[in-house]
């Protein structure tokens, strides 16, 4: 699929973002203007069929495979729209900067406190702030490597994010911590890994098929939460919920600042085969039903039924996700604002799921859950308006992410 645009100014990069999920691989050829918004210019996409466990050798095949019949699209129909509109300005190279977006079950993070007590004030300085982070990188490589999800990866891992998301000096937070004396100094990192074979394998794939200059690895929590809490009706405290097709990402943020991460292992397909079992028609009858009683567009006896189905469903899914809250640090409170990643349908059924009578208990208040749901209109500002729409609300919240790292 391809964007056109009217924009006289060429000013700029364009940059291919590359998504790596659970059940999808997508590429785009985001546009990122000079002191303007980013716009969508081409994007292709291939579902993938992935029983993950671990980074192993047919796993790693599929993501190639997917990924460079992708690619293989963006080089026939997607750089000649560049060359169309004059924003090939990178030589030999088809693109010199690559975004690439990992989901689960892809990555691992964590979030980390380091809580630093003297006895006599001391200034923190950038040099031991950056000694602070390598070590915590190291570590936390390491306890990777080493530890429980040591069997997720087919050799070593790479930290690709260690960001400082933080800083308190004797409980204080300030916008420039440095230089400033403090006898208790807290900071808060968020780190991420990849496994190194498919950094190798994504690497190799994308120079089989395009020439670029530089590549940068991301996760989707630190995304996410970026631009999310640019949002307008955002508030300091919030969950995200990212939902694809057979994992969700669960982001607790308070503070403005990612505090635990958790990783269910169903997605909306959980939703489509429970409901195919239970109707006795095929996953693909299923999810059309689905969609079609998200849009009330069945019959009403059909309805009745669809409705029916998912109720017993969504009991199933409230424990599941019970289970996976329990997971976070019992210091954590649930924030009673969830913002929903995923397609349109499927938000509405969440939607209705998440502000049911079951779930008032994990919030300390005992209210009901205020869900915000993210589809393309929800996120405007964040793209240029001068463009045809990117109705994916995921590649719009990675192309501003990406777009305000490229302004600080």
């Amino acid at each position: 699929m391809f964007r056109s645009f009217n924009s006289k100014s060429t000013e700029g990069e364009t940059s291919l973002f590359i998504d790596i999920g659970a059940d999808r691989v997508a590429a785009s050829l985001i546009h990122l203007p000079k002191g303007g918004k980013p716009f969508e210019l081409y994007s292709e996409e291939a579902h993938i069929s992935l029983r993950f466990e671990g980074e192993t050798k047919d796993a790693l095949a599929i993501v190639a495979g997917t990924l460079e019949e992708v690619l293989a699209k963006v080089q026939t129909e997607g750089l000649p729209i560049l060359r169309e509109q004059g924003l090939m300005s990178h030589g030999k190279l088809a693109v010199y900067t690559v975004n690439c977006f990992f989901s689960s079950p892809w990555f691992v993070s964590q979030t980390r406190s380091i809580k630093i007590h003297n006895d006599k004030p001391i200034p923190l300085t950038r040099p031991m702030l950056d000694k602070i982070v390598a070590s915590e990188r190291q570590s936390f490589n390491a306890n990777v490597r080493n530890g429980t999800y040591a069997q997720n990866f087919k050799e070593n891992v790479v930290v690709v994010e260690a960001k400082t998301m933080d800083v308190t000096l004797n409980g204080y937070r300030l916008n420039n911590p440095f230089g400033k004396p403090a006898n208790d100094i807290v900071i808060t990192l968020y780190l991420s890994v990849v496994g190194d074979a498919l950094v190798q394998t994504i690497k190799q794939t994308i120079g089989n098929v395009l020439s670029y200059g530089r590549i940068m690895f991301h996760t989707a929590p630190l995304v996410l939460q970026a631009a999310v809490r640019e949002l307008p009706h955002a508030t300091s405290d919030f969950l995200i919920m990212d939902m694809s097709g057979e994992t969700t990402d669960i982001i607790i943020s308070k503070k403005d600042s990612i505090v635990e991460t958790v990783t269910m292992p169903i997605g909306t397909m959980f939703f489509v085969r429970k409901v195919s079992k239970l109707m006795n028609v095929s996953p693909q009858l299923a999810l059309s039903y689905l969609r079609m009683a998200a849009q009330e567009k069945l019959d009403d006896a059909m309805y009745a039924k669809v409705c029916g189905h998912m109720k017993n469903v969504s009991k199933e899914w409230v424990s599941l996700f019970h289970d996976a809250l329990r997971q976070a640090s019992a210091e954590v409170l649930i924030p009673r604002t969830i913002f929903l990643v995923t397609e349109a349908d499927f938000a509405t059924i969440l939607a209705d799921v998440l502000s049911g009578d079951e779930l008032e208990q994990l919030i300390l208040s005992g209210e009901k859950f205020r869900i915000e749901t993210l589809d393309a209109d929800d996120v405007r500002d964040f793209y240029g308006h001068h463009a045809p729409l990117i109705r994916d609300p995921l590649r719009i919240l990675e192309s501003y992410f990406i777009n305000k790292l490229k302004s600080l």
